[in-house]
Order: structure tokens, then C-alpha cells, then sequence
């Protein structure tokens, strides 16, 4: 669904929280002292206080802007879409292009209601943008995991099949010759587990699962209960 121009502004997001009854006026009165004082966002305010869930926000914010929720922890993201615009681009307007079709791109954004980080994802994509709204947390997890990763992981992987194609044409050498002496580098096979480790920890992930296919192995890791699509 393409987000409509609206003239919603923050108080619409006051206003819907207190009719759902999902603060009270002594929390909002709280929480925008603290916005104004520290110039922060007062959803943000809101969220650190306790007064409300961030996903109540987000799925608040969502309602205001008439688009969809897309809880980006279980959602499968087109990597081929990511590409289509500059990743600080994502990172500044904390949002993820995660589908493609036809002309139209759908783009995960925290605050659905910035018309102007839209606008230039419009103009950097060259195609008309769809707007769902996702955790702002989720959107920069998503982020951090593309840009570190896949090269440090793929790295490795290139590094075990290089090994495992010299090692298939040198039939005869000798097995003390194939293993590591310790003064190198890593075994390629256990820097590869240890990468995959390092970056699950730093996500909190209380799981991994590896899952093989016929040409690939799929690599996913379960946060706060939900598994994320991939690692």
C-alpha cells in the first residue's frame, strides 16, 4: 500500500495512544518535558520510560500513516532491493528496502510519517515506494548484520573451497602437510564457526540454525524468540 500524503503530525500519535488508553496524561506530560529538553523524539521517550512497547508504536504509527506493520525479525528481505539504494541512505532514514515489484519498491521505515526520507528513497530508487513501518531496532540489527557479515563469511567460505579443491588435486600429500602448525592463521573451517558465533552473540541470538539446501547452506539465528530470516 503506498503511504498517502497526510497531515498527521506527532500529536496524532499523542493523541492515538491516549484514546487507546496506552498512556496516561501524566506519562505524556513526563515524556515531553524530556523530548523537549534533550531534543528527542517523544516515541523514543516514550519507549525508554517503559510507558509503552516499541512494536505499540510502531504498530500506532503504522495505523496513523494507513500502511501495514512488518515485523522484519521473521520477514525474508529481497537482498536484490537492498542494493537498489545507498545503504547510508538506510542507515540515515532508518529504513530497509525489503521487496521489489514490477516499479514499485516496498520500503521498511521506522517513521512512516517522514515524507521526506520517502521522497528520497523515490528519487534514489527511481521507482514508487510502498511504505510499511518496522521496528526501528530491527531495521538497524538488519543493517549492521549486511554490512558485516556476508563478506567476513564469505571470505572464509571462499577460503575452505579454495583449500578443499587443492587439497582434491594433491592426492598424495602428506597428512601433517594438510594441517595448521599453529603459526598461521586460523584453520579456515573454525574462523568461519567463529564469525558466525561472534556476530549471533553481538545480536543476542539465543539459537543458530544451519539449514543446508541443495546448493547452499541457509545460516539463521532466533532472537527474543523469533528467527531472523538470515545471518
Amino acid at each position: 500500500m503506498s503511504i498517502t500524503r497526510t497531515t498527521a503530525t506527532l500529536s496524532a500519535l499523542e493523541d492515538r495512544l491516549l484514546a487507546l488508553d496506552l498512556i496516561n496524561d501524566k506519562q505524556l506530560e513526563l515524556a515531553q518535558r524530556e523530548a523537549k529538553r534533550n531534543g528527542r523524539k517523544l516515541r523514543h521517550v516514550l519507549v525508554d520510560f517503559g510507558f509503552v512497547a516499541p512494536e505499540t508504536v510502531a504498530r500506532v504509527l503504522a495505523t496513523e500513516a494507513n500502511v501495514s506493520f512488518l515485523d522484519l525479525a521473521t520477514y525474508a528481505v529481497d537482498r536484490s532491493a537492498v542494493e537498489l539504494v545507498p545503504r547510508q541512505l538506510c542507515r540515515r532514514h532508518r529504513a530497509v528496502p525489503v521487496a521489489r515489484q514490477g516499479k514499485s519498491l516496498t520500503l521498511a521505515i521506522a517513521d512512516p510519517l517522514d515524507l521526506g526520507a520517502i521522497d528520497a528513497f523515490r528519487e534514489s530508487s527511481g521507482l514508487e515506494i510502498d511504505v510499511v513501518v518496522s521496528l526501528e531496532r530491527d531495521l538497524l540489527n538488519y543493517l549492521d548484520l549486511l554490512e558485516v557479515a556476508p563478506k567476513a563469511i564469505q571470505d572464509s567460505i571462499d577460503r575452505i573451497i579454495e583449500e578443499r579443491d587443492s587439497e582434491q588435486t594433491v592426492e598424495s600429500r602428506v597428512v601433517a602437510e594438510t594441517l595448521p602448525t599453529g603459526g598461521g592463521d586460523e584453520a579456515p573451517v573454525i574462523n568461519l564457526v567463529s564469525q558466525i558465533i561472534s556476530r549471533a552473540v553481538a545480536s543476542g541470538a539465543s539459537d543458530i540454525h544451519f539449514e543446508p539446501e541443495e546448493k547452499l547452506m541457509r545460516i539463521r539465528i532466533r532472537v527474543d524468540g523469533q528467527l531472523r530470516p538470515d545471518l
